[in-house]
């Protein structure tokens, strides 16, 4: 795997494998882009969108860490 940031990609091939018996690339791919848009909805709304318990709250006003 490269160095750097996850590709989609990668992301979606890491986790077919993790729950290669219940969820094919098709159903993780599927998710990903259902979290990707509402995750710019509530951005566009609330200026904010959190993932409990994957990542530090992050805005399009402030930068993370």
């Amino acid at each position: 795997m490269p160095k750097g940031p996850l590709s989609k990609s990668d992301l979606i091939q890491i986790l077919v494998e993790k729950h290669a018996t219940n969820l094919t690339r098709k159903d993780v791919k599927g998710i990903l882009e259902s979290m990707t848009s509402i995750g710019h909805t509530e951005l566009k709304r609330n200026g904010l969108f959190v993932v409990l318990g994957l990542s530090a709250p992050c805005n399009m006003r402030n930068t993370c860490g």
